[in-house]
């Protein structure tokens, strides 16, 4: 990844929840004039035509417009409305009325959202729009913004913000706002609509069933959609794949979405009248049981008569859609145990195991279900929905065979039966053990890993993608990751045709630093994939971290380079097996293969935890925290304000990873008592116990509280 050059942009420190600064708002950053912006790179200049005509919004803190809403708008509309007309008010002191089509006076200017009187006149027309696009529009005097959703309609409102008013949401607890009078909108035609049908970037209280009302209002400025979010894999626990909503065993398995456990909630115990149904169900203290993926299914994939697991599925989902009175319901995860141990093993299932792997049993259950479940909707109520299966863990490994030209092609049951995808059934592939030191288009990617995906592409249509970009087992180590992300959000897109893209980061803790980051840049490249990281990450720098701004880059830069060299070192390694694999016998390529899925498993990124020491020299930490340290005391000696003590706090964010990465290696690194390393302990936790970090990784372990107590700390 190149250096993070500093660029000059007119962006002042940013501040306290919603802070102003005293710049006159975000200047153009091209100024270009093309209303129709090539996508070659996308800026916040796209769309807009600084040449034509401008609408003075609002002039002095003062404003001939209202904001204008259909008569019964939904309540993403008047949320961003309000919105809106707070930002005016807080920004510039004008107050936006909103006003609806009956109060609406032919000729009063106005910012329309939605099916508005004004639009239906203006002749614009959004039924093309794909998933949650909109359009931004001057018509006269008129701006207005509409999508097919409402969901597109509140995007395009955060969008006009961004553009027009230099609203800058920076974190969950941090947006920047400019401090000016004067909101001008200049002629322009902004039409923007996702790279993915449901995009979600994983970082701080990202499971639906823990966000407050501030974390959940982030997700929507950022434009996500997330596992929760309506229209995708209703009602899909908040779990992997979907919780085992009776706490069978502790709650730790998951057995499938419509709740076919041992402990069924009608109150027949499938357990004892159907054991068959069922995998291992004793061993509560790590629970391991699930469905048998065989049962009820015959050897042309298809569901028989009587009753079954894969008729109890079909049931439990005609169950769902009958409820369902509005018809919101489009999708269905259909998830497995993630235990290994849970798999049936029954004759029927050892035997098709053999011939189809555990991903083909799985996925020809789904297909069934999925068939007979749509040609029941198809007559009741004219339409289809789609099952989503997991390719993870132990349905990882694609129902396919690698053929003399190097392709793949999709098993058979020993009858002819192909594995192979119905239209209304997606995959949802996780690559939890790739190598994310190198990107997916890279030959340089664990070949397993890229087996695998290429693999599925031959079974499946469309893809879900469950992305990594964290170390699970200590958030605040530094991920290097965004020199690839891009790359990897463009091969989704382009080659798997993704609908979903998530990308998993630190979603158990907040105030991690290095995922608001990457989340900022990837809210904007999961809509557009041609904006450019560097400009992006500056922006958000600058934005954040105020007058530090430069130390942080800094040490962004020292991480790279470190990762840059181990990157380096496995290039070596490489060059040396490419060299000798083409010639070497059967029994040293296997030596060699086995030396590459070491050097991957180890690598840098990769998302295990490796002690600092080996990787990164204590002078190299060291130079972080002095360079953070002088940034912050230069803060405190020039300014004194509240904003300024934000930014310390956040710069304070940034010195936590290299202080707690020394406190892991403190004996590697200076070889000194026990009271020494645990004194330095202390100042490292009072540090993350004011930055209000109470979790920094996957598991219980991984609270801050019981980490204190492995050091000695009550």
């Amino acid at each position: 990844m190149k250096r993070i050059l500093k660029k000059l942009l007119c962006f002042a420190l940013a501040g306290i929840s919603i802070v102003a600064c005293g710049c006159s708002g975000l200047k153009p950053s091209t100024g270009n004039g093309n209303l129709n912006t090539t996508a070659t790179v996308y800026n916040y200049d796209s769309g807009i035509n600084y040449n034509g005509k401008k609408l003075s919004f609002i002039a002095n803190g003062v404003t001939e417009y209202s904001i204008l809403v259909p008569d019964d708008a939904e309540q993403r509309v008047l949320k961003v409305a309000n919105e809106i007309s707070s930002y005016a008010l807080q920004m510039t002191g004008a107050k936006l009325e909103i006003v609806t089509n009956k109060n609406y006076k032919d000729g009063d200017k106005v910012l329309s959202l939605g099916d508005t009187s004004v639009f239906e006149k203006s002749g614009l027309d959004v039924s093309n729009l794909k998933h949650d696009g909109y359009i931004i529009k001057t018509v006269g005097d008129n701006v207005i913004i509409n999508s097919n959703l409402a969901r597109g309609v509140q995007f395009g409102g955060y969008t006009f913000l961004e553009r027009f008013f230099g609203i800058r949401w920076l974190t969950i607890y941090q947006t920047h706002m400019p401090e000016k009078k004067d909101i001008t909108v200049y002629e322009c035609e902004i039409v923007e609509e996702p790279n993915y049908q449901m995009r979600y970037y994983m970082t701080g209280g990202a499971w639906a069933s823990v966000l407050q009302d501030k974390e959940a209002l982030y997700f929507e400025h950022m434009r996500f959609i997330g596992d929760s979010g309506e229209e995708w894999c209703q009602d899909v626990g908040q779990n992997h794949n979907t919780s085992d909503s009776h706490n069978v065993g502790g709650g730790g398995g998951y057995v499938n979405k419509f709740d076919i456990d041992p402990t069924d909630p009608d109150g027949r115990y499938l357990k004892d009248s159907h054991p068959e149904y069922f995998t291992d169900y004793t061993n509560t203290a790590a629970p391991s049981h699930d469905i048998c993926f065989t049962n009820g299914i015959d050897e042309q994939g298809n569901i028989k008569e009587g009753q079954s697991v894969a008729s109890l599925v079909v049931d439990r989902m005609k169950r769902s859609l009958e409820k369902d009175t509005e018809r919101k319901i489009q999708y269905f995860m259909f998830g497995h145990s993630d235990y290994g141990n849970a798999i049936c093993h029954c004759l029927t299932c050892d035997d098709r195991r053999e011939q189809i792997k555990e991903s083909g049993m799985y996925l020809m259950l789904a297909n069934a279900v999925v068939r007979k479940v749509n040609e029941w909707l198809q007559k009741e109520q004219g339409r289809t929905v789609t099952m989503v299966i997991f390719a993870y863990h132990q349905s990882y490994d694609p129902p396919v065979k690698k053929t003399e030209d190097g392709k793949f092609e999709p098993l058979s049951l020993k009858n002819g039966a192909k594995c192979v995808a119905d239209k209304n059934l997606f995959v949802r592939i996780a690559p939890i053990n790739a190598n994310y030191t190198y990107s997916f288009t890279s030959n340089r990617q664990d070949p397993t890993q890229l087996a695998a995906i290429h693999g599925w592409e031959a079974v499946g249509h469309t893809f879900l993608i469950w992305d990594y970009n964290v170390n699970f087992n200590n958030y605040l180590m530094y991920f290097s990751n965004l020199h690839y992300l891009k790359e990897n959000l463009r091969f989704y897109k382009d080659k798997l045709n993704a609908a979903y893209v998530m990308n998993q980061s630190s979603n158990t803790a907040v105030n991690m630093w290095n995922d608001d980051l990457k989340a900022y840049v990837a809210s904007k490249l999961y809509w557009n994939l041609d904006w450019d990281v560097e400009y992006l990450m500056n922006e958000f720098i600058d934005l954040y971290y105020g007058d530090g701004a430069d130390a942080v880059r800094e040490v962004i830069n020292i991480y790279e380079d470190v990762h840059a060299e181990h990157r380096n070192n496995n290039e070596a390694f490489l060059r040396k097996y490419d060299a000798e694999y083409e010639s070497a016998d059967w029994q040293k390529r296997y030596e060699l293969d086995q030396q590459k899925n070491a050097l991957f498993k180890n690598a840098i990124g990769a998302g295990i935890m490796l002690e600092p020491p080996k990787y990164i020299s204590i002078y190299a930490l060291e130079r972080m925290i002095n360079t953070l340290n002088n940034a912050i005391e230069e803060i405190k000696n020039t300014q004194g304000s509240a904003a300024s003590e934000i930014v310390i706090k956040n710069i304070n964010r940034v010195k936590i990873t290299p202080m707690y990465m020394i406190l892991l290696g403190y004996e590697q690194y200076y070889s000194v008592d026990d009271k020494a390393k645990l004194a330095y302990a202390k100042e490292v936790f009072a540090l993350i116990d004011d930055l209000g970090i109470t979790k920094i990784g996957e598991g219980t372990a991984n609270l801050v509280a019981n980490i204190k107590q492995s050091y000695g700390i009550l």
